[in-house]
C-alpha cells in the first residue's frame, strides 16, 4: 500500500507512512533549520508559525487527486479530499494536527479524486459548511457523497462568485465558477485565501474556458487573481494554467498535487516549462510528499526546497 507522507506541526519534521524512534531526534533537530534553509530570498528569518494566528496551509500527498488543509489559529478548513483511498488516512493527519472541527469543506468539483475520501472526512470530523459546485456528474462516488451529506442534515452551498468568507484571521474569496460548463473540470469551485499581505490561490481542475472567466472577472473590484502561491490546476495537466491566465495571477511561487505511479502524464512538460520561464519556484507531492507553507501574515516559509 502506497505510504500517505506527511508533515507533523507537532515535531516540525517530515514523517513518510511509519517512521518511529530514532528519526524523531534528526527530524526534530532539522525542524530547526527550515526557516534558515528554506526562506525564500528577502523574506524575514523570523519563524511564522510562532506568531499568533499563524496561517498554514497543507497540500497533502493523496497521490493523482488534490486534498489542502488550511490553519489559521484555532481554526481549520480543507479543500478537496483526494480519492476514496485517502479518507482514512486524511483523518488521521488531521488528529495529528490537533483539528477537532472543520468550519468548511470545498468540494471544488464532483471527479472522484477530489471528492472520494470526502465521506470519511464528514463521518469521523465535525463539519460546519459545506460547498460544492452547481454540477451533477452521476458517478457512485458522488452517490455516496450526498447519502453521507443527507446522513449527517448538511446541505451543501453553492458559493456566489464574489462570495467573502472568514477563517480566523484569514479571509478567501470565491473566485469561480462564474457561468455554465458542459465539463466537470471546468465547473471547479475557485478561491483566493488572503492572510494579511499573503495570498493564495486554489481552482481545482479549471481548464482554459474556465481560466479565461477568471481573467476576465479580475478587471472587477474584489476578484483579482494575483497570488503568492499557486496550486496548480488541473494537477499540471496541459489542458490548464494557460500562459494568460499564469501572467494574471504572477504567482511567486507554485505546487503540484499529482501522482508518482506513472497512471497520469501529469505534470505536463509545457506547463513546467511555462512555470520555469515565468521564474516560479515550484513544489511537487509527488517528489516531495506533503508540502507545508507557514506565513505569519507577510513570510512564507516552507518544509522543503522548491523542485525548481
Amino acid at each position: 500500500m502506497r505510504l500517505f507522507r506527511s508533515y507533523n506541526r507537532k515535531s516540525g519534521g517530515t514523517r513518510f507512512g511509519k517512521e518511529r524512534g530514532g528519526l524523531l531526534l534528526l527530524l526534530f533537530c532539522a525542524a530547526a533549520l527550515l526557516c534558515l534553509l528554506f526562506m525564500e530570498p528577502g523574506r524575514d528569518a523570523g519563524n511564522p508559525v510562532e506568531a499568533e494566528g499563524a496561517l498554514e496551509v497543507h497540500f497533502l500527498d493523496v497521490g493523482h487527486g488534490d486534498s489542502t488543509l488550511i490553519l489559521c489559529g484555532e481554526y481549520a478548513m480543507m479543500i478537496d479530499c483526494g480519492d476514496d483511498t485517502q479518507g482514512v488516512k486524511l483523518q488521521s493527519y488531521l488528529r495529528e494536527q490537533g483539528v477537532e472541527k472543520l468550519e468548511y469543506l470545498i468540494l471544488t468539483h464532483p471527479d472522484k479524486d477530489h471528492i472520494g475520501g470526502a465521506p470519511a472526512i464528514l463521518t469521523g470530523v465535525p463539519t460546519g459548511q459545506v460547498f460544492l459546485p452547481d454540477y451533477v456528474k452521476g458517478s457512485g462516488t458522488e452517490e455516496i457523497l450526498h447519502e453521507t451529506l443527507k446522513q449527517k442534515g448538511i446541505v451543501p452551498l453553492m458559493p456566489e462568485v464574489g462570495a467573502v468568507y472568514q477563517l480566523g484571521e484569514a479571509r478567501f474569496t470565491i473566485l469561480a465558477p462564474s457561468g455554465v460548463y458542459e465539463e466537470s473540470n471546468n465547473s471547479s469551485i475557485a478561491l483566493l485565501l488572503r492572510f494579511g499581505e499573503n495570498t493564495f490561490l486554489f481552482t481545482g481542475d479549471a481548464e482554459k474556458e474556465a481560466e479565461n472567466d477568471m481573467v476576465d472577472n479580475s478587471r472587477k473590484p474584489g476578484l483579482s487573481l494575483r497570488a503568492d502561491v499557486y496550486q496548480v490546476g488541473h494537477h499540471g495537466g496541459k489542458s490548464s494554467s494557460k500562459k494568460k491566465f499564469l501572467n494574471a495571477v504572477s504567482p511567486a511561487f507554485a505546487v503540484i498535487s499529482c501522482d508518482d505511479q506513472g497512471e497520469k502524464e501529469n505534470p505536463d512538460e509545457e506547463v513546467l516549462k511555462r512555470l520555469r520561464e515565468a521564474g516560479v519556484k515550484v513544489r511537487r507531492t509527488d517528489m516531495q510528499g506533503t508540502i507545508v507553507a507557514y506565513s505569519d501574515g507577510k513570510n512564507i516559509v516552507w518544509n522543503c526546497e522548491p523542485y525548481f
